[in-house]
């Protein structure tokens, strides 16, 4: 059993917490954020949990913020962890958002679109702030199904998280 498939065996609790046995270190780095606690029904995400490929959770504060108060918890990972998605079962997932600046881009892109054929039924959002501007055509779909520029302002990110998901029903369909 996967560290990541242990993590959402717990219990949620509204602090933030990275496990003692959670590996550390440079080449991989896995840090859990759960979700709040919260009365309300399932969130757009339907409450699944979203995993973060980063090296700095700093820039997506925001992000992190509004998808913890959505009823979801967010897994932060490197994209060497990320490699390992194509193994999990991606009905688990709501969601994957994939920080393009923290990584070479030919290598990053290579991954996405490696486990876009393998996954395709997980939405991507990919950010960076290198973007010209933000893209929730259908152009990207091999590597993402949404690409917002960074930084990110809250309602740009709802409404790409909603495009992102009717974009993957679309890539899913082009598949079969």
């Amino acid at each position: 059993m996967s560290f990541i498939s242990r993590m959402l065996k717990k219990p949620a609790d509204p602090i933030e917490t990275a496990p003692s046995s959670a590996p550390r270190g440079p080449a991989s780095r896995i840090d859990l954020l759960r979700r709040y606690k919260t009365s309300t029904s399932a969130g757009l995400l339907e409450n699944k949990p979203v995993l973060l490929v980063t090296d700095d959770m700093r820039r997506f504060k925001d992000l992190i913020g509004w998808i913890r108060a959505q009823g979801s918890d967010v897994i932060r990972i490197d994209l060497q962890e990320m490699e390992a998605l194509s193994r999990t079962n991606p009905s688990k997932w709501g969601l994957v958002v994939v920080d393009a600046d923290s990584t070479d881009l030919p290598p990053l892109l290579d991954t996405l679109a490696d486990m876009r054929e393998a996954r395709r039924d997980l939405p991507v959002l990919l950010a960076s702030h290198y973007f010209g501007r933000d893209d929730l055509s259908l152009s990207r779909l091999t590597v993402c199904d949404a690409s917002l520029k960074m930084p990110m302002k809250m309602t740009r990110l709802e409404f790409a998280i909603v495009v992102a998901l009717e974009n993957n029903l679309v890539w899913q369909t082009r598949q079969i």
